[in-house]
């Protein structure tokens, strides 16, 4: 039972996930690779839980509680997964104010939300990512998954702890790129003749400054030639630093 549980009723998100109990740990390494089933029950999980044979023999109690820890830990162990999944779907509806609906009405949120955006003017890696919350699937398990291979490029089950804070990071920030370019989508411009962009800038005991700019194409070349004469100057500066200093000229530019 125990190899058939490992190998069968848990994902590879479940066996090297640490987001678990330290009693889940313990009944994870037992299991693993587990041949004899009397020696992983009356030898390693004993060992594991710290309880020794004789005090199951001793004890109708102590045997009871054990088996019932056992149970408990292979129980956590299947739902490390669905709490996974349910991080996932927090995060999104958290970032989007869709908190408290269910996956149909959300997923029909989402698509009317971003269904102004056109594809052309979108990055290839935000073609892809709108696709994915386009993608109709029978389950959030498999709308999450598919979300996931666009952004970390692996599945949700093949995720690792450290990989699913990048996913939550990412997941976000595409999110907020794509409201970005709802409002630039919004502007008045010809889009084969200008350009739009949108500045945002967040800074400690300060308001948040939002503008955008509408260049057109002969602006556009005066910026690029600009441009390369300011990275001339940057040459060899630290990044940190050049960044310091765009940021204070767009906001000493923007304030006037």
């Amino acid at each position: 039972p125990f190899i058939v549980f490992y190998n069968r009723e848990i994902n590879d998100y479940a066996r090297k996930t640490n987001r678990i109990t330290d009693d889940a740990k313990a009944f994870r390494k037992a299991v693993k690779g587990a041949k004899e089933l009397e020696k992983v029950f009356f030898e390693d999980l004993l060992t594991n839980f710290g309880v020794s044979l004789n005090d199951l023999a001793s004890s109708e109690d102590i045997l009871n509680s054990y088996v019932k820890r056992v149970k408990t830990e292979m129980q956590e162990l299947t739902a490390v997964y669905a709490n996974l999944i349910e991080r996932i779907e927090e995060n999104i509806l958290e970032e989007l104010g869709l908190e408290g609906k269910t996956y149909t009405p959300y997923f029909k949120a989402i698509k009317k939300r971003y269904a102004p955006l056109k594809n052309y003017l979108l990055t290839d890696k935000q073609k892809i990512f709108k696709a994915r919350l386009f993608s109709e699937f029978d389950s959030p398990e498999k709308y999450f998954s598919s979300i996931s291979s666009a952004l970390v490029g692996k599945s949700l089950d093949k995720i690792n702890d450290e990989e699913e804070f990048i996913l939550h990071n990412k997941i976000k920030q595409s999110l907020r790129e794509l409201d970005n370019l709802l409002e630039i989508a919004n502007l008045d411009f010809e889009e084969t003749e200008e350009t739009a962009f949108q500045i945002e800038i967040t800074s400690f005991n300060k308001q948040p400054l939002k503008h955008k700019v509408i260049l057109s194409k002969g602006q556009s070349e005066v910026a690029d030639n600009l441009a390369q004469k300011l990275k001339k100057n940057f040459n060899g500066s630290d990044s940190k630093i050049i960044q310091t200093v765009l940021i204070r000229l767009l906001e000493e530019e923007i304030n006037g």
